[in-house]
């Protein structure tokens, strides 16, 4: 019970070094969220757009790794960037940027495989009126996209979610 006071007393007291730890944990949550935005609405688009037997087998892979302990990803990135690691030249071990990495790590199947799914369950009349009304590429993607937007938008707060939360990876 002593425990529990002390933790409220810290937290309406503003106790400056809480606040700068949760500060932190904000500020690389979202810096993670943003990079694995980059890298997962691109490939989950892609994957859905991808026909034949290896996207539905990358989708089932990304579905497994969503259940990937956080610790595990933790240790994977740390033997990544450990000084006899591959990216271990870099320098990044024991920094900000590497906890940054290791959160994309973990948020990026996630947000890849909630994006894919969005993208699937679209009416699949919506590509082929695109293309019909003579849509490039690039455009049946933006409106695909923007129709998707509110699944995608929940995918990249489930990654957030997932990220604020997360200390097995640092």
């Amino acid at each position: 019970m002593n425990a529990f006071a002390e933790a409220l007393r810290l937290i309406v007291s503003l106790d400056p070094e809480l606040l700068g730890i949760t500060w932190n944990s904000i500020r690389f949550s979202l810096v993670s969220t943003v990079l694995t935005s980059l890298l997962a609405i691109p490939s989950g688009v892609l994957l859905a757009f991808s026909r034949g037997g290896l996207s539905r087998i990358a989708a089932s892979v990304l579905s497994t790794l969503m259940a990937f302990p956080t610790v595990v990803v933790g240790l994977l990135v740390y033997s990544l960037l450990s000084r006899s690691g591959p990216l271990g030249p870099l320098g990044l071990l024991f920094t900000p940027s590497a906890i940054v990495v290791g959160q994309t790590v973990l948020a990026y199947p996630i947000v890849t495989s909630l994006v894919y799914s969005a993208v699937v369950g679209l009416d699949g009349e919506l590509r082929e009126t695109l293309v019909t009304l003579g849509c490039s590429r690039a455009q049946i993607v933006i409106k695909t996209l923007l129709e998707a937007r509110v699944a995608v938008t929940g995918a990249i707060l489930s990654g957030f979610g997932r990220l604020i939360g997360e200390v097995g990876v640092s």
